[in-house]
């Protein structure tokens, strides 16, 4: 008997409409926290639909430090210079007739709100686990109506196929 493989088009074209919508209402839950100073990690977003052997998922592709946003943290140093283009993009500093501020400014800002940092820590505005979870209870019921579909049609392949060969 051959084997049976479940192609799951119509599980795929939900997720696929899923992962577009994470996106969506990620970077827009980002935005609305006031996470888009240098627009980095909102410019980093990217899903994507993966179907493995046993696992359908959406992967999303962000900036590497999206979980110190994401997340609460506690006192730490950060590393020095890591909120230089953060400062500039802020104009936290002072700047006359639209100059860029002293490199001395940034640095010593930069230095303080690391101290306070590590002091006080960071919050997270938990924008990811808020997305995940609107888009969990919108899509549930629709994901398990796709996998159904998708593993009725499979057994109804197999289901034929095996009374042809009687």
């Amino acid at each position: 008997m051959d084997a049976v493989i479940i192609d799951y088009t119509n599980t795929r074209a939900v997720m696929q409409e899923y992962a577009k919508k994470a996106a969506e209402i990620y970077k827009r839950q980002l935005a609305e926290h006031g996470r888009n100073a240098t627009k980095e990690l909102i410019n980093s977003v990217h899903t994507e639909v993966r179907v493995g052997k046993d696992t359908i998922a959406v992967d999303m592709d962000l900036a590497s430090y999206w979980k110190y946003v994401e997340w609460d943290t506690r006192p730490h140093w950060a590393p020095p210079g890591v909120l230089e283009r953060w400062i500039v993009a802020k104009r936290l500093v002072p700047m006359r007739d639209s100059r860029l501020p002293e490199r001395k400014q940034i640095a010593q800002l930069d230095y303080l709100i690391r101290r306070k940092i590590a002091k006080e820590g960071t919050q997270g505005t938990h924008d990811l686990a808020t997305t995940v979870e609107l888009l969990n209870r919108e899509y549930y019921e629709r994901i398990v109506e796709a996998l159904t579909l998708d593993v009725t049609e499979a057994f109804d392949k197999v289901f034929i196929r095996t009374f042809e060969r009687i």
